[in-house]
């Protein structure tokens, strides 16, 4: 009696390889399609994942090479660098005018302290930071309560339509 294996048997086993193949792959497809690429655009929404009634916080130190998202204060995962090295960040006040925005550093788990230059937090009421990002090409608006990030070409833009909502809101 010989031993080996039959054509019909490989092929069973070629098709059934393929199968398997095939379904890993498309599950895999199918998680990368709902994978969001974290864009100064998308942070907002990326965040309102984690977000349901906690404290969500993105913070981003070494010069933003680095990004690290966190919720209730427990490390959740690194987030791929979506900033470049030149961001700075502003506040508007209707008083004051814009203002730099200066961070207060952020401690790492084991007591170090590093400098962080960007931080963006949700908070359990729906409150999310305020504040005016810009780079070298364009300047993003991140309200504090109602709306959405808004892309502006320039700070002045961003500060008129700030003026141009809180005039209407004082008109209500």
């Amino acid at each position: 009696m010989k031993k080996g294996f039959t054509l019909f048997e490989l092929i069973l086993v070629v098709v059934l390889i393929g199968i398997i193949y095939g379904s890993v792959i498309n599950v895999f497809e199918n998680y990368k399609e709902k994978s969001i690429d974290v864009t100064l655009m998308s942070l907002e929404k990326y965040m309102q994942e984690f977000a349901y009634n906690s404290h969500v916080s993105l913070v981003c130190i070494k010069h933003c090479s680095e990004c690290l998202l966190s919720v209730n204060g427990e490390f959740k995962q690194n987030v791929t660098p979506f900033l470049e090295r030149d961001v700075t960040l502003y506040r508007y006040d209707k008083d004051l005018g814009v203002t730099r925005l200066d961070l207060l550093p952020f401690f790492q788990s084991g007591g170090q302290e590093e400098e962080a230059c960007f931080r963006y937090e949700v908070h359990p009421d729906g409150s999310r930071t305020e504040m005016i990002v810009t780079n070298d090409k364009e300047v993003y608006s991140f309200p504090s309560y109602f709306g959405s990030v808004k892309r502006y070409d320039s700070i002045t833009e961003a500060i008129e339509a700030y003026n141009d909502i809180r005039q209407k809101a004082a008109e209500q």
